[in-house]
């Protein structure tokens, strides 16, 4: 191979890289695969392993999560072989996300573990903190939520220390996550709630709708319905700020809900009859028998205990 050789692959790792700026990713695998073929020609490993984990990430955008796998598999192999463990991080862990796009949950889960341990070894915070949030992620799908809380719990301690509020306010909202799977209710009541105000003060409206939703949730498993009622008063806002009328009708399902666990039937009403009216005009029937028959169960409650 000749240094025209070498030149024609820079070039086109170059244009793969102008193609993925402009959001090009069916140009920059084109590219991409020609710079690997001749950097595999020319026997260049690490630029190889490089250009095989851009390649790699152009394909998952298109979702060829197989081939996105193989890509970053061979770029691991690599930069293991050179011992590079900064690349060999990256490629696992990006070799990890696209295992979880496969629905390989157990692929994953090891990917990311061992990105996570080099991450901490090199000290790299932020990709630790990634790597947590893929074990994380993996684990649930595994159904494993212990691991669940450990990951998130680490990951935010590190979004603490980082300042990051958007990857402490997911990390806290999973942790919630794990705890109510854990019937752990008062603490996912907690983690919600801190999840919460930073999506407030973040200025994610839908997030903010999310996190107060499930701070709902647990508050019902504690018997605070006052709490409840109040949260999903607040998401009820929310959806109509953001004109979501499916939102909104399901809010306004268990706001009735809340309030008629609470004693105050006639709130239950105004809410109940505001959601079927929602659901009618969205033409969801479901939804519509769903309000009616809970309005009628808490309203026969109410009567049992009068």
């Amino acid at each position: 191979m000749t240094n025209s050789s070498m030149q024609e692959a820079v070039n086109q790792g170059t244009q793969g890289d102008a193609a993925k700026e402009r959001g090009d990713f069916a140009t920059a695998a084109t590219h991409y695969g020609e710079a690997a073929g001749l950097f595999r020609k020319l026997g260049y490993e690490e630029l190889l392993a490089e250009v095989l984990n851009e390649q790699g990430y152009a394909v998952l955008q298109l979702g060829d999560f197989a081939s996105a796998a193989t890509h970053h598999g061979e770029a691991a192999g690599l930069f293991r072989k050179l011992g590079d463990d900064i690349g060999l991080a990256r490629s696992l862990y990006s070799q990890g996300y696209a295992a979880v796009c496969l629905g390989d949950f157990a692929s994953a889960a090891t990917h990311y573990a061992e990105a996570a341990k080099l991450f901490r070894k090199l000290g790299d915070d932020t990709g630790l903190a990634l790597a947590l949030f893929g074990q994380g992620d993996a684990a649930g799908e595994l159904g494993d939520f212990a691991s669940i809380a450990t990951h998130y719990a680490e990951a935010a301690k590190l979004y603490r220390k980082l300042g990051d509020d958007t990857g402490l306010a997911w990390a806290l909202y999973n942790q919630g996550y794990a705890a109510l799977q854990l019937d752990d209710f008062a603490t996912a009541a907690t983690h919600y709630a801190e999840a919460a105000e930073l999506f407030r003060k973040l200025d994610d409206d839908q997030c903010l709708a999310d996190a107060l939703t499930e701070q709902s949730k647990a508050a019902l498993q504690l018997g605070d319905f006052a709490s409840a009622a109040t949260q999903y008063a607040e998401v009820t806002d929310l959806y109509r700020k953001l004109s979501d009328d499916t939102g909104l009708a399901w809010a306004l399902y268990n706001q009735g809900g809340a309030a008629g666990l609470s004693g105050d039937l006639a709130s239950a009403t105004i809410h109940f009859d505001e959601a079927a009216g929602l659901f009618r005009k969205l033409g969801d029937d479901e939804g519509v028998a769903r309000t009616r028959d809970l309005q009628a169960v808490l309203a026969e409650q109410q009567d049992g205990q009068n």
